[in-house]
């Protein structure tokens, strides 16, 4: 038997009960009038009774839950900025957050969220699980957006919802709260079948790496899987290791444009000078996003051998001028450095061994 609608009807009447007589009658016909979308009477009914009796916070509320029912989300976090002021003691979404209606679910989550109200914590991790696609997105938004750690366990089981918008945001919420222990779950999703998923899960496994995740990615790295291959070797560049760094040069020949752009970004933070020649390479690729980057990843190899390069991107690249001013910038730049940074000696030619002089014969007498 479903309990639900006796809870709610239960609740309704301890709610309706706390409040005077006129309050009763004022939020009863508000609630009918906005049953049928006359939501514009609700609030003018509400509004009125609201200046006549300032001191009945259930009023307000009743008023926020009609805007959510509208969408009004932006009015209703100014009205909920108001009842705080008023009422700083009130939770005042408590009502919202268990309504009948997912869209008022929807709204309260998403201004908990907006209001970074630790107060509602508890009852977001319960939405967490809503029959409502939107409640779920909302709650884990909101945890998300207070970098609520406790409810760490409730958003690594929401990794697995059979909703991919839902497992995306799980992810996105776990990397707001920067916990770097998520990056074993993290990894099993780089294989998830939506892209997009795949690839905020890349992100959030880059970001959050530390060099106690080293074994992690390295057990990656040996992957069969190529997108976890190439996620572990980014992760690892981010910490100055070389382990994949032959991944990320055969990366740089991807057919997939972000594939290059990144692979370039994670060799500019490896800064290790063998790929100088590779990098170079790309000033050449045939879209104008990877050969912005290479010219970013110049710079921050300090390639100031790589001027004549860049020099000729700015005579040559008629088409694109954002890339001629690019080039010209970095090559301001490394000639900077080049400037800054004192000549290395050459190395010295080694020579052959010289034989000592044999010694002379003694003069015959």
């Amino acid at each position: 038997m479903n309990f639900r609608p006796f809870i709610l009807l239960f609740a309704s009447m301890i709610f309706i009960a706390g409040c005077s007589p006129s309050s009763r009658h004022v939020i009863k016909k508000a609630e009918t009038l906005a049953e049928v979308k006359e939501y514009d009477k609700a609030l003018n009914l509400l509004r009125d009774e609201i200046r006549a009796n300032q001191k009945d916070p259930r009023l307000q509320e009743a008023y926020i839950t009609i805007l959510l029912q509208m969408g009004r989300l932006d009015v209703a976090q100014v009205a909920c900025a108001e009842i705080t002021k008023k009422f700083p003691k009130r939770h005042y979404l408590t009502g919202a957050l268990s309504h009948s209606d997912p869209k008022v679910r929807m709204g309260a989550a998403r201004l908990a969220g907006l209001m970074r109200d630790a107060e509602s914590i508890g009852r977001l991790q319960k939405l967490i699980n809503d029959r409502d696609v939107e409640v779920r997105r909302a709650a884990i938004a909101g945890l998300g957006e207070m970098k609520a750690t406790q409810s760490g366990a409730g958003l690594r089981r929401a990794l697995s919802d059979k909703n991919w918008s839902v497992r995306s945001d799980a992810i996105d919420a776990l990397r707001k709260m920067g916990d770097p222990s998520v990056i074993p779950d993290l990894i099993k999703l780089v294989g998830d079948e939506e892209a997009y998923v795949r690839h905020t899960a890349s992100r959030a496994i880059c970001e959050l790496t530390t060099p106690q995740q080293k074994p992690e990615l390295l057990k990656a790295l040996s992957s069969s899987h190529q997108p976890t291959q190439i996620t572990a070797a980014m992760a690892l560049a981010k910490l100055q290791s070389p382990e994949g760094l032959p991944i990320l040069k055969n990366c740089l020949d991807d057919k997939d444009w972000e594939i290059r752009r990144n692979a370039l970004s994670a060799l500019g933070q490896l800064q290790n000078q063998s790929v100088i020649q590779d990098v170079r390479k790309k000033l050449g690729d045939g879209d104008a996003r990877i050969r912005m980057e290479a010219i970013a990843t110049m710079v921050r190899l300090r390639d100031t051998n790589g001027l004549p390069s860049l020099e000729t991107v700015v005579k040559n690249d008629k088409e694109n001028r954002e890339i001629r001013i690019g080039a010209l910038m970095a090559a301001r730049e490394l000639a900077r450095l080049a400037q800054a940074t004192p000549p290395q000696p050459a190395p010295a030619t080694p020579t052959a061994p010289t034989k000592p002089a044999k010694p002379a014969k003694p003069a015959k007498r």
